[in-house]
């Protein structure tokens, strides 16, 4: 699963998405994704938003040191090497 192309989309659809909202749809999008098949795990290799983040804690446990926060949430997810 292509997990870039997902964050892509998550991105581009955020910003229409109110704040209300955007936690329980971050919950949404982390659980659909790793319904069909998206290890949890390998989210890990980029840089998430700070709803995504909060979103797949629930799935993982995560230290300050395993992915690296947005800290303006309006970057673009880049692949951590």
């Amino acid at each position: 699963m292509d997990i870039e192309l997902h964050l892509q989309v998550w991105h581009a659809i955020k910003e229409h998405i109110l704040d209300v909202d955007k936690e329980p749809a971050a919950d949404d999008f982390i659980k659909l994704l790793i319904e069909h098949g998206a290890d949890a795990s390998s989210f890990t290799d980029y840089t998430l938003d700070s709803d995504l983040k909060s979103s797949l804690s629930e799935y993982i446990d995560l230290d300050d040191d395993d992915i690296e926060s947005d800290s303006d949430d309006e970057q673009y997810y880049e692949y951590n090497d």
